[in-house]
């Protein structure tokens, strides 16, 4: 038998649909309307605690005042209160010298450095040829510990590198460490463009040094790659060691003229969400690769060797890399200043993210004390890393 449901009833229980829905939505609404309320007052607290700072010193303070100075320190205060050593406020200055080293232009001294382990202050790790740096005499392995007369041992690494880059023409001085001795320098600083590709052939083998990955990388790598296939290389070693890293779109630029198609970075950020950055192309490139690295390969440098591993395009030979797998992103703000935030993990296409942990070679292949003083201007039949290289790209051709 049919049964049917009335008029009165339909009405009824429309009604009580509908009650029921509002009340639910009020719910839902006290409950964010809650959750604003607790974020205001929470604002307002950390507002109110930095207008009795202002105020105390606007009462107090016997010198002179410049307000834009009080907002910029409060600005760089609230970004170091984050522990983050890879996160910084930035004026319009450091803005605009951050935007051309992506570019591969450079104004400082011309080193690529490090955060020293042993004794603080800033280790380097590379001098680029040339640069005024080089031609003061310093060399890899040295470590800066005094920046015009201020010691800088205690200092955030990010801090330390500010002091040393400026303006073009301008005079620094630095005191730093080799051995045991203490060694002061005048240097000019100069604006630098950087040769961030160097390449040649090792008999049939070509062989690619990456010193970092900047915007003007990727048409260099591009053109040693053809130059390679000019002269019939048979195979490609990629020397990535002492590469700090650099910007995310040059080197999945790079990566995608060697990996089939398929994600090349996968970005992972606050709560859980991930998200593919880059995907490869059909096009790959099909020769054996070999890869070396060392405790200085970081960040980009990581991520090339991890997404030519993941896709086995490439061996690795050498020591276990820095282990760097976050990546910074440089958001603006007003009168042209900006923060340059970590915002995100990058993992590689397959393989789980490096952050703290490197990446462990094929071959570990460690580089002895007395050559590492002398990297990189070792001759190639003295880096045993280079010759591993060799011998396992003879057993791939």
């Amino acid at each position: 038998m049919n049964k049917k449901i009335s008029v009165k009833s339909s009405i009824i229980l429309i009604l009580l649909s509908v009650i029921l829905t509002t009340f639910i939505s009020i719910i839902i609404s006290m409950n964010i309307f809650n959750l604003k309320i607790n974020n205001i007052k929470l604002k307002e607290g950390t507002y109110s605690k930095i207008s009795e700072v202002y105020n105390a010193i606007e009462e107090y303070y016997v010198g002179d005042i410049k307000e834009e100075d009080i907002i910029e320190g409060a600005a760089r205060g609230m970004i170091d209160s984050l522990g983050d050593r890879y996160s910084n406020y930035m004026d319009e200055s450091e803005v605009e010298n951050y935007m051309k080293s992506s570019d591969g232009v450079l104004v400082g001294i011309g080193v690529t450095a490090k955060e020293s382990k042993s004794n603080s202050g800033i280790e380097v790790i590379s001098v680029f040829e040339g640069s005024p740096a080089f031609e003061k005499g310093i060399k890899r392995g040295d470590t800066i510990v005094s920046v015009n007369g201020d010691d800088i041992t205690s200092n955030k690494f990010e801090d330390n590198i500010k002091k040393i880059r400026g303006e073009v023409g301008s005079e620094v001085k630095l005191t730093f460490i080799r051995g045991d001795e203490n060694i002061d320098v005048s240097i000019i600083r100069r604006s630098i463009t950087i040769e961030s590709i160097k390449y040649k052939m090792i008999d049939d083998i070509g062989y690619i040094k990456i010193s970092e990955f900047n915007n003007s990388t990727t048409q260099q790598f591009k053109n040693a790659l053809k130059e390679i296939e000019i002269q019939k290389g048979k195979g490609i070693i990629f020397d990535v060691r002492d590469n700090p890293g650099g910007t995310l779109k040059s080197v999945s630029a790079m990566v995608d003229m060697i990996v089939p198609e398929g994600p090349i970075v996968i970005a992972e950020y606050k709560g859980g969400k991930t998200e593919v950055l880059n995907v490869s192309d059909k096009n790959e490139l099909n020769i054996p690769m070999v890869i070396i690295t060392n405790g200085n390969s970081a960040s980009a440098s990581e991520l090339f060797t991890g997404a030519l591993r993941d896709y086995d395009k490439a061996i690795v030979v050498g020591e276990k890399t820095f282990g760097k797998g976050i990546m910074q992103s440089l958001i603006p703000l007003s009168k042209k200043t900006g923060v340059n935030l970590t915002t995100a993990y990058f993992n590689p296409p397959k393989s789980p993210n490096f952050h703290g942990k490197g990446i462990e070679p094929d071959f570990y292949i460690p580089m002895p004390e007395d050559m590492q003083s002398r990297f990189p201007s070792i001759s190639d039949e003295e880096d045993i890393q280079l010759q591993k290289a060799i011998e396992v790209m003879n057993t791939l051709k």
